[in-house]
């Protein structure tokens, strides 16, 4: 089934050459891991400078409950930071913080008050 959703970027990791596996906060699936498909041609977009820890995405996705990997069909940012990929502190803050979600949150867990809050907390912090 295709869904469309928002997600927060917590880590991703390479899949042979032309993949990255993305855990990927998302609002409706909780924590999930996603597989993107990059290309590495020069009229592609660049999908790879979009996977930056805590950074808000747009996706759509092939969601089937019988893969604990499911495959993105889309992806975009959703506000661009202003501050926290330039400001060398907030970056590395931004990873710490990314860190300790990927590691407390749950996967397959639902909860859309709790993405909410890290998003609006996520915004804030770019902007203080």
């Amino acid at each position: 089934m295709l869904v469309a959703t928002e997600g927060i970027i917590l880590h991703y990791v390479k899949y042979g050459e032309n993949a990255v596996i993305v855990n990927i906060y998302t609002k409706e699936f909780g924590r999930q891991a996603y597989i993107l498909n990059i290309s590495r041609s020069k009229k592609a977009k660049n999908k790879a400078g979009i996977l930056q820890a805590l950074f808000l995405v747009d996706l759509v996705a092939y969601q089937k409950d019988t893969r604990e990997v499911q495959r993105i069909k889309e992806i975009k940012n959703l506000p661009v930071y202003q501050n926290i990929p330039f400001d060398v502190v907030k970056s590395t803050q931004a990873i710490f913080l990314a860190e300790i979600l990927g590691k407390t949150l749950r996967e397959q867990e639902s909860a859309p008050e709790m993405f909410e809050f890290i998003q609006n907390s996520l915004l804030f912090f770019d902007l203080a």
